[in-house]
């Protein structure tokens, strides 16, 4: 199971067609589950807080967003979204496909576009809150283009591309100003090399969790041995590598719980836990509740 069939069940809410590589997926938190785990895609993704607040983790770094926040996720780059303590979180999730922006004869639009959205940018400059002074109309075009997207008059794609477009250019002057003042005081970015590792473990971990994975065998996917590995790994995530793949683990068969009637013995072993009595404590250390409990508290 990889991250879209996770969050495959959104489809129904699409704001857009299917045929356009364009579509906002409206989400509540917990209401609709209670996090989307750490993983990543070769499209684009904006994060808009409708209301409440929302924990996002961007690369190797945590981001707090609250209403009428927007995050950027570029293409190729980690990310999660969490509860923030026991707020609700509604937010919109904008995922399209880098090509929107690029014609296909390569002019200086394109290239501007192209080198930014293969940048390497510290988390907190994809982070856009109110007080930016371009927000309004940044704001302003979402929200306009969600409409078309709701309406789908002829031609819609043609304005969306155009909104895309207007969106970027505020977003582009704006970070390539940020970036230019961190630059000044010295701050980076996470290393392209550290990203990339985490990136195949992170992959690797969405497509066969529900598989043993030895410490043993992440550190080969990663190129270390297993002790540099385990320092590699906590040094980037901030949690070991068995916390963190224990952590997924428990995050898909929550989703599991809530979306199907399997028993959770099977639940368990189908998301990589073969110790009933293991699986039922930490499940019930991260969500409070026992398995059951969660079933009856979440179901529709």
């Amino acid at each position: 199971m990889d991250i879209f069939q996770y969050q495959g069940y959104q489809e129904t809410k699409s704001h857009a067609a299917g045929d356009f590589p364009y579509n906002t997926y409206p989400c509540t938190i917990p209401l609709d589950f209670r996090e989307v785990p750490l993983h990543w895609h070769d499209s684009a993704e904006l994060i808009v807080i409708k209301k409440g607040g929302a924990d996002v983790r961007l690369d190797m770094t945590y981001l707090t967003a609250y209403e009428g926040d927007f995050i950027l996720v570029l293409p190729g780059h980690i990310h999660g979204i969490y509860q923030h303590g026991s707020r609700r979180v509604e937010y919109e999730n904008i995922i399209f496909s880098p090509s929107l922006l690029l014609p296909r004869q390569v002019d200086l639009t394109s290239s501007l576009i192209e080198t930014f959205l293969q940048g390497n940018y510290d988390a907190q400059m994809l982070h856009f809150s109110p007080r930016l002074r371009w927000h309004g109309n940044a704001s302003l075009i979402i929200e306009e283009t969600d409409l078309l997207c709701d309406h789908r008059p002829e031609g819609y794609q043609i304005a969306v591309r155009g909104n895309l477009l207007r969106l970027f250019f505020l977003i582009v002057t704006g970070v390539k100003a940020l970036a230019a003042e961190a630059k000044k005081e010295g701050s980076a970015a996470v290393k392209p090399q550290t990203l990339e590792k985490v990136k195949v473990i992170v992959k690797y971990v969405e497509e066969h969790f529900q598989d043993p994975i030895p410490v043993a065998e992440a550190a080969k996917m990663a190129g270390y041995s297993e002790s540099h590995f385990m320092k590699f790994f906590k040094g980037a995530m901030g949690v070991s590598f068995t916390a963190w793949l224990d952590d997924y683990r428990l995050s898909m068969a929550a989703r599991m719980l809530r979306l199907s009637s399997a028993a959770v013995l099977s639940i368990a072993q189908s998301c990589g836990f073969q110790n009933l009595s293991y699986f039922n404590r930490s499940f019930k250390k991260k969500y409070l509740m026992t398995p059951r409990q969660y079933r009856n508290t979440a179901a529709p």
